[in-house]
């Protein structure tokens, strides 16, 4: 199998009118896989990098989580700054990868869409700023101008910085999961979503060159086990 560029391959849960029991499955599967294949350290850790002394900040830090899916990530977050007594006391979640059967029954439209391939912000959404913007194993779901457009639009309204987890782009990443769906007993669609994510991950260098061509300037790319890219992108 040819891993030297990014697939092109779409996810059935990106176009898959899911019912809510479905939906509610396939999201206890990826909060497992979130839970126990990088955990909630990778986003508490960009948080700390961005903020060097949290103690002393007083202000409450606002935080978005773009594309939060089941929102395991952002409630990890809530759940880690509340036993800290952080000052992260307004988390916001913002949606923009919706289901088919999930679109335009619990969600009201001034949030940016993410359907079919195109991503709406709406005006009055991109006049809103945000400290800290999360942005948790989505940028794979998109093309390369689709992530350039994602980066601009994040950048203009973080105004502390970008944590970006995403998938590294390897062999033994896409057998290691055939080999772990197996043994979990995944979903079908888990394991076909996930083996196809794996294909539409990044190397360190596409994501260094999304970023220069999105004209961002400082950010940090971390390695992390297992096949994983964190990124944060500095505002300051």
């Amino acid at each position: 199998m040819d891993f030297s560029q990014r697939s092109h391959e779409k996810e059935i849960m990106d176009d898959y009118a899911a019912s809510d029991i479905e939906l509610t499955r396939f999201y206890d599967d990826l909060s497992w896989i979130n839970r126990y294949l990088f955990g909630k350290r990778i986003f508490t850790t960009g948080i700390k990098d961005l903020y060097k002394d949290l103690s002393s900040t007083s202000l409450p830090i606002t935080l978005a989580d773009f594309a939060c899916g089941g929102g395991s990530t952002l409630n990890a977050c809530a759940l880690w700054s509340n036993n800290k007594k952080l000052p992260i006391s307004f988390l916001v979640m913002i949606l923009i990868l919706f289901y088919l059967n999930m679109l335009m029954i619990n969600q009201p439209m001034n949030y940016p869409l993410f359907l079919k391939s195109k991503i709406y912000f709406p005006v009055n959404f991109q006049k809103k700023t945000f400290d800290i913007i999360m942005c948790n194993l989505f940028c794979h779901h998109l093309t390369d101008e689709q992530i350039i457009y994602f980066f601009k639009q994040m950048h203009h309204q973080a105004q502390k910085g970008i944590i970006i987890n995403d998938l590294q782009r390897h062999w033994l990443a896409y057998v290691g999961f055939n080999v772990f769906s197996f043994l979990k007993k995944l979903l079908p669609i888990t394991k076909h979503d996930g083996l196809v994510s794996i294909k539409k991950g990044f190397t360190k260098q596409e994501i260094i060159y999304l970023l220069q061509k999105s004209e961002i300037k400082h950010y940090k790319i971390t390695w992390r086990f297992p096949f994983y890219y964190n990124i944060i992108i500095y505002k300051e």
